[in-house]
């Protein structure tokens, strides 16, 4: 009896590579966003580092307006840092959540091949069960003729 062979195996094989990018793009996606999230956290401690600075420099009886200017620029570019790094967090984000509806699509078209695949096999070997089963009627028609004729 010949091997089984499905006949989808080629659209097989290339959904399950499809399947295979779109996991590795969501581990990309995800660790864009681990990135996107830590470039948060930086800048918002480094702002709240140059606040407390300037806070304790407040507090002495001089203050030079040099670094006070300094600070305020300071502060409001940390504050620029921090919306920029947000807003490529949600870009970051939005990404991710593209991929993960790209890895479900794959996923989900790898698993109808892979069913159509269990069919045919499970069909496979209804069918060589029944072709043995014939064959073997076969041959004990065959041995019963036989005997039949030896009585004879």
């Amino acid at each position: 009896m010949k091997q089984f062979k499905f006949s989808l195996q080629t659209l097989h094989h290339m959904r399950e590579q499809e399947l295979e990018k779109a996991e590795l793009a969501l581990g990309q996606a995800a660790s864009a966003v681990a990135v996107a999230a830590a470039q948060v956290s930086t800048a918002i401690r480094l702002r709240d580092e140059a606040l407390a600075n300037y806070a304790t420099k407040l507090r002495k009886p001089k203050l030079d307006a040099n670094d006070a200017i300094m600070y305020d620029k300071y502060v409001k570019t940390m504050e620029q840092r921090i919306a920029s790094a947000q807003e490529q967090l949600v870009a970051r984000e939005h990404d991710h959540a593209i991929k993960l509806q790209e890895l479900v699509i794959a996923k989900t078209a790898a698993e109808a091949t892979a069913k159509l695949r269990e069919q045919q096999f499970i069909h496979y070997c209804t069918e060589v069960a029944r072709q043995e089963q014939d064959q073997l009627d076969e041959l004990a028609t065959i041995a019963s003729v036989r005997r039949m004729r030896e009585t004879l």
